[in-house]
């Protein structure tokens, strides 16, 4: 799951960590995660520029920031979590100083819309980046060329048959509702944003429609990622759980390899088919977009020829503008009439990657409910 990912990433340099996404069937209740987020200077400390930001945009808000300068959150921060909200770095203070530049051009020059972020001139290094670089061409057909090209030779599906392709080749809604419960086995390769690699086995094990459990298994100990009705709770690096934030929530469910299989309708509103088409690994790709539950807007591509899902790309919406994860889906097999896939990569703008590779997979399994309950104490070390 990025959010979380990411925050136990903060915690310790010296390991990366894992947490998968969530795996569920059928759609359930947001009411507990979508509730109102407190502004930001009740929830966090030390809050001087973002006041009146919602507590549940700050997280990914700093994701934003250390993405479109190519820096960590040591950056501008202290390492160790007790003092964050300290002000002992003077990267800090010019962050704060371009923070409020950046909020005044937007409202100032775009009737307070989005515009100007970060990654305007930063462009993925700590100083700005004034010139255009040498060799990099920014001319109209290569611009074309990479948000797609539009669909004239072959003619063009309507959405209905679109994602009714789809439904067939996936085994549909009806099938994924016989399946009572699962449990996975299988392993992920976490590279972070070093370019440093760490494979970890994971367990995955879900229950109905709102009962679910996602462990990584560390020397350090486990890292669990738990959906139990319609919230959730987190246990990392041997800390005591803690409930899921909105946005990580949201994250949980949209990071499920299985979360839209056959059922694309049911989980997704707003769906609109783009007039284009677009290469994946070679492959021509139909783009559909849309809206997740949590409002969360979404980009589903379908392999033109098989009807297979190949890619969902979701934006987190920050203070500064959209933070995208793309998630890519491979191998799937039959599973009791369903198509499951075994493998799927999760990608971040931060550079950061995680490939999960399924070994076995069971369908159907007894599994108790009570084993969902947050823990009062963290798992120990194995």
């Amino acid at each position: 799951m990025g959010y979380v990912r990411g925050e136990m990433k903060t915690m310790s340099h010296k390991k990366t960590r894992f947490l998968a996404g969530i795996l569920v069937y059928t759609s359930f209740s947001l009411s507990a995660a979508a509730q109102t987020s407190r502004p930001a200077e009740q929830a966090f400390k030390n809050i001087k520029v973002l006041t009146g930001v919602p507590e549940s945009q700050i997280q990914p808000t700093m994701w934003f920031f250390s993405a479109a300068l190519g820096v960590r959150c040591r950056f501008c921060h202290e390492d160790e979590n007790d003092k964050r909200e300290m002000d002992t770095k003077p990267q800090k203070a010019v962050a704060r100083k371009m923070i409020e530049m950046t909020m005044a051009i937007n409202k100032n020059s775009f009737g307070g819309r989005t515009v100007v972020t970060c990654n305007s001139c930063h462009r993925g290094n700590a100083k700005p980046v004034g010139s255009p670089a040498i060799g990099i061409d920014t001319s109209l057909a290569t611009r074309a060329e990479a948000v797609g090209k539009p669909i004239a030779a072959d003619p063009m599906p309507t959405l209905d048959q679109l994602i009714g392709k789809y439904e067939t080749a996936s085994g549909g809604a009806a099938t994924a509702r016989q399946i009572s419960s699962l449990a996975m086995k299988g392993t992920v390769v976490d590279t972070n944003f070093n370019g440093e690699r760490k494979t970890m086995p994971v367990d995955i094990v879900a229950k109905g429609p709102a009962f679910t459990m996602v462990t990584a298994h560390d020397h350090d100990g486990d890292s669990i990622s738990t959906i139990n009705g319609s919230s959730g709770w987190i246990v990392t690096e041997n800390r005591p759980a803690r409930d899921m934030r909105p946005t990580e929530f949201e994250a949980a469910k949209l990071e499920d390899p299985n979360y839209v299989t056959g059922r694309v309708k049911q989980v997704f509103t707003e769906l609109r088919f783009q007039s284009r088409l677009e290469k994946i690994d070679g492959r021509d790709a139909y783009i559909v977009s849309g809206r997740s539950p949590g409002s969360t807007a979404v980009r589903l591509y379908f392999d033109k020829e098989s009807g297979m899902l190949m890619r969902l790309v979701y934006d987190t919406e920050t203070v500064f503008g959209p933070y995208y994860t793309r998630i890519d889906y491979a191998d799937y097999r039959n599973s009791d009439g369903l198509q499951v896939p075994y493998h799927w990569k999760i990608s971040r703008v931060r550079g950061e990657v995680s490939e999960y590779q399924v070994s076995e997979l069971k369908l159907n399994v007894p599994v108790n409910e009570a084993s969902f309950a947050k823990p009062s104490a963290p798992p120990a070390a194995k």
